[in-house]
């Protein structure tokens, strides 16, 4: 867990060598780690790993190996359903972005459509700012946002946004 939560930190400033090199750090200590019979905070199974790995891959320019990593932890929760619906939703939002960067409206509308029909009390901010930098993505690709599939995926994002459980707080 630490090693991807170094590649996702690596990533995240744009070190792209380092990133990989921390996911590759991560791997191997993957292959000979023991069983972790405590769980918890550093606990890293399928669905978490891939979650980090896949993130990672996007945001240091390799959405296809991105989009593969989010393939195999939306499996794997199918037959484990005891990931958070957060985790569940920030792994589809980024998953979302990795299909805009390999020009493809139709496999990230696919993988949002869960998370954008989660109702009002579970579309946290944190879900909500990640769907906006996917309306972001949409907006900024010339190639894209004129698409009617972009446009009504858009469309969906700014209603999601608009009614998220902050709007839904007493003032």
């Amino acid at each position: 867990m630490l090693a991807r939560q170094e590649a996702d930190a690596w990533a995240e400033i744009g070190a792209h060598q380092q990133a990989r090199a921390a996911l590759t750090k991560a791997t191997q200590a993957r292959q000979t780690a023991d069983t972790d019979s405590v769980g918890g905070l550093f606990a890293c199974g399928v669905i978490r790993e891939h979650n980090y790995t896949g993130a990672v891959l996007l945001r240091v320019g390799q959405p296809a190996d991105a989009i593969g990593h989010a393939e195999v932890a939306l499996n794997e929760a199918r037959r484990d359903q005891s990931a958070a619906y957060g985790t569940m939703a920030q792994l589809r939002i980024w998953a979302a972005a990795a299909h805009l960067s390999a020009s493809s409206v139709d496999g990230a509308a696919e993988v949002l459509r869960p998370v954008l029909a989660l109702p009002a009390e579970q579309r946290l901010d944190t879900l909500v700012r990640r769907l906006r930098d996917v309306g972001r993505l949409i907006v900024g690709d010339a190639a894209i946002r004129t698409s009617a599939p972009a446009r009504e995926l858009h469309a969906a994002i700014t209603e999601f946004c608009a009614s998220g459980s902050t709007r839904q707080l007493p003032a």
